[in-house]
């Protein structure tokens, strides 16, 4: 039975460093997902955050930044100040850039409903949409003016299509890793599974959240370089500083994941920039972590290869007005 939209569930925010998120329409098995998810994203932001200000064994951090965070559309390129960046993360990771408050969605029928009355002020022809690449779509409903349901379930007067911040996860977005199961090794060394996790799919979508200039323009390790040459394959328009993948993308390969006990070591014990899972060795030179958690030279390991893999395509998330895929 698909819960009704109008059952919420409230995260205190009335204890210092709680958060005020809304599980609208969540039952008590996804809504425990959803807040693993959440934690694990205020994590990665706040690692990001750490790694770019605090951590002095930082050089392979830097050149992944400056790789993906980099417009380079203009000439002289330019930087994104990573004091910003280190700010921006921080932020997140604490709550303080975030809306005072974000209601999570995980019923296919407030998607439809909300598809139904998407011609109402303060939605703006906004569609929640899923498909089977779609993990999750942000959505900000700009007025609380929208019409009753007939269908008492589906009532908004309970706040499920109140303005302000919305997240719609998607059967997608169920089906995901938790980051907590995955490892540097058992991902075949590709940053791209880390970036598929629920963790770092949810800090997506909290940057998102976190300021309306952040939207979609690649997704991916192949998407984010794009976007920093202009050739953002979602949206070209996007600077890489405006792009949630890439937020996401640099903060998982800094992050302290995974936790003790995992073959692999953590992610910012591996150097990310080219994609996958490389290890410098101060007196060998590079290394490639294979399958068997064995190293292997690796004299290319400096050039710069596409870590999506083939026929790829990337998350479908959406900032207010999905129009059609990438």
């Amino acid at each position: 039975m698909t819960p009704s939209i109008n059952k919420e569930f409230k995260w205190k925010h009335d204890d210092p460093g709680q958060l005020p998120f809304v599980f609208s329409d969540c039952d008590d098995s996804q809504e425990t997902v959803v807040q693993h998810a959440i934690t694990d994203a205020l994590d990665l932001a706040t690692d990001a955050g750490q790694a770019l200000f605090y951590d002095p064994m930082r050089d392979h951090w830097l050149r992944m930044f400056d790789k993906v965070f980099t417009d380079k559309t203009v000439s002289p390129r330019r930087y994104l100040s990573r004091d910003y960046a280190s700010t921006k993360y921080k932020r997140v990771g604490n709550g303080n850039s975030l809306p005072d408050e974000i209601i999570f969605h995980c019923s296919e029928a407030w998607g439809r409903y909300l598809s139904q009355i998407n011609t109402y002020p303060g939605l703006a022809g906004t569609k929640a949409q899923c498909d089977q690449d779609t993990s999750a779509i942000t959505i900000r409903i700009r007025s609380g003016d929208i019409p009753p349901a007939n269908d008492p379930d589906n009532d908004p007067g309970t706040g499920a299509f109140r303005s302000g911040t919305h997240i719609y996860l998607c059967h997608r977005f169920f089906t995901r890793p938790a980051m907590s199961a995955l490892d540097p090794i058992l991902t075949d060394g590709h940053i791209r599974r880390w970036l598929d996790s629920q963790g770092a799919i949810m800090l997506h979508e909290l940057m998102h959240a976190s300021d309306s200039r952040i939207r979609d323009g690649g997704y991916g390790y192949s998407g984010c370089l794009a976007v920093a040459r202009g050739q953002g394959p979602h949206d070209a328009s996007i600077l890489p500083e405006f792009n949630a993948d890439t937020w996401a993308l640099f903060a998982i390969s800094v992050s302290d994941w995974p936790r003790p006990n995992q073959r692999g070591g953590r992610m910012r014990d591996w150097e990310w920039t080219d994609g996958y899972a490389v290890r410098r060795s101060l007196d060998s030179g590079y290394f490639k972590r294979d399958l068997l958690g064995l190293d292997t030279p690796c004299s290319s390991c400096n050039a710069t290869i596409g870590a999506d893999g083939p026929s790829r395509r990337g998350r479908l998330d959406v900032l207010a007005a999905p129009e059609g895929s990438p």
